[in-house]
């Protein structure tokens, strides 16, 4: 009765880490079998990656991760671009992959001050959001993947490496995407 409902199950494991917005098929998987208790897992497996390859994941993954179905959507914009920023506001609960936002940056003065904050990108996507859970970790530090219009690219870079003061603010529901 037992090997009738529980029975291993082939699914795929990523193998390195693996961006947001990369094509299935291009992921480099390894074989995992797990218990399946007489009902099917929505992770892609060996039958189901060649039908999903021309999907890119819509979160990224770090290696050894099972890739949901769910996880896994058709490919951005020709015209977007991810972009990765570090926040200092912990876990927001609008934060969340699939929510669109507002990026607003602020030029550095002197005595830790910023100018006043302008929109540097209106609509941006967010394809994942992650928190260090190690021992010494800081929760209120978030690392954020986000898909920017591919022309507002240059003005986050140069807001990065210029250490501006970078926030994000849930965006309009009106707007169409971009």
């Amino acid at each position: 009765m037992v090997q009738e409902t529980n029975h291993l199950e082939p699914y795929v494991l990523t193998v390195s880490p693996v961006p947001a917005g990369t094509k299935v098929s291009d992921i480099e998987f390894e074989l995992a079998y797990l218990s399946a208790p007489g009902v099917s897992l929505p992770y892609i497996s060996p039958v189901t990656k060649d039908a999903l390859g021309h999907l890119t994941t819509d979160v990224a993954l770090p290696a050894g991760s099972l890739v949901d179905q769910r996880m896994v959507g058709t490919p951005p914009p020709a015209d977007t671009t991810t972009f990765t920023v570090e926040l200092d506001i912990g876990g927001a609960p609008w934060l969340v992959a699939g929510e669109w936002v507002e990026i607003w940056v602020a030029a550095p003065l002197k005595d830790q001050d910023f100018s006043v904050p302008v929109v540097s990108s209106p609509r941006a996507l967010v394809t994942g959001v992650r928190v260090d859970g190690g021992f010494a970790a800081d929760s209120s530090r978030v690392t954020v993947d986000l898909l920017v219009p591919r022309r507002g690219i240059a003005s986050l870079i140069h807001a990065k490496a210029n250490g501006y003061s970078i926030q994000l603010s849930p965006a309009s529901t009106t707007v169409d995407t971009p």
